[in-house]
């Protein structure tokens, strides 16, 4: 097993060591030294999302504890230097190199965001201010003076432009979602609930419809239920000779692939309003995408269960 190094995102300069495992994004745990570096989010105890900067991976927990300690050491030395308004003993230092964060991952995204759309908007207001410099103090060049530069500076202006557009929308949609610590319902009537921002969390950093239903598994069934249930508690066709495994709670698994359909578009029957052929179209992607789904959580489910197999 693989154990991680990380930097929380919430609180600098504070860091743990976790499981490979615990990688939310599930094609992140497939990688190995190129996880360093990367900014990722990771179960935490099995309930709680948080976003973390990956800064070294390794197959021997205690020695990257030890790293995690020395770092929190450095960090409670440099904060005396800098006459920090507040002290950090030398046990708490290691205390907190093993703790847990106080926020949620939406939280920390809505931070990290906030942080990039400073950045932006100075970028927009250092272009502004260097055009009427241009403008006011500086003789007019012809295009040939003008150059090459000029010309890419103002396409990765724009280009900057629409991701600070795209990034405000995220930003937006993040504010809404961890303006209240609200339970909702994954599904309108499954009874299933989560908090808004963990969900918007696990939404945001879930690539393809089958990642999100694995992450939404792993935030509400405990290890021990995904580890010791089957899906539909059905034989294997590979292994018939094998005792099922019982079926996984109905309720939380069909609220899972309910809010996949509906985040897809494609939940209940074909609208009334669309032709024929669209109709057909629409009963073919979704029967395409339950397929996916099934597939996608029943080698989940068997993943899990090999964990604590002899």
């Amino acid at each position: 097993m693989e154990f991680l190094l990380v930097e929380w995102v919430e609180e600098a300069r504070t860091y743990s060591v976790v499981s490979k495992d615990r990688l939310v994004d599930g094609t992140l745990r497939a990688l190995s030294q190129e996880l360093v570096g990367k900014v990722a989010g990771v179960f935490w105890r099995g309930k709680k999302v948080f976003m973390c900067k990956i800064l070294e991976i390794g197959e021997t927990e205690g020695e990257l504890t030890r790293k995690a300690d020395e770092l929190a050491s450095i960090a409670e030395t440099d904060s005396k230097i800098q006459n920090a308004p507040k002290s950090v003993s030398g046990s708490s230092a290691k205390q907190k190199s093993k703790g847990r964060p106080r926020k949620t991952a939406a939280t920390d995204t809505v931070r990290a965001l906030d942080e990039v759309l400073g950045q932006l908007d100075q970028v927009d207001a250092d272009f502004q201010d260097q055009s009427a410099d241009t403008s006011e103090n500086q003789p007019i060049l012809n295009t040939e003076q003008q150059g090459q530069g000029g010309k890419d500076y103002e396409e990765k202006y724009r280009s900057l432009k629409w991701k600070y557009k795209d990034l405000k929308k995220t930003y937006k949609s993040l504010q809404q979602s961890t303006s209240t610590e609200a339970e909702i319902e994954i599904y309108p009537g499954s009874g299933v609930t989560m908090n808004a921002g963990e969900l918007a969390s696990i939404k945001l950093v879930s690539n393809e419809p089958t990642v999100t239903a694995r992450n939404l598994f792993r935030r509400l069934f405990t290890v021990e239920e995904l580890s010791t249930h089957s899906l539909f508690g059905k034989k294997c066709n590979a292994n018939k000779d094998a005792v099922p495994l019982p079926r996984i709670d109905q309720v939380r698994s069909n609220a899972v692939i309910g809010y996949i359909f509906n985040e897809a578009g494609l939940d209940g029957p074909p609208p009334a309003d669309l032709t024929a052929s669209e109709q057909k179209s629409y009963s073919k992607k979704k029967k395409a995408l339950r397929r996916e789904v099934i597939k996608s959580l029943s080698e989940f489910l068997r993943a899990e269960a090999r964990k604590i197999s002899p």
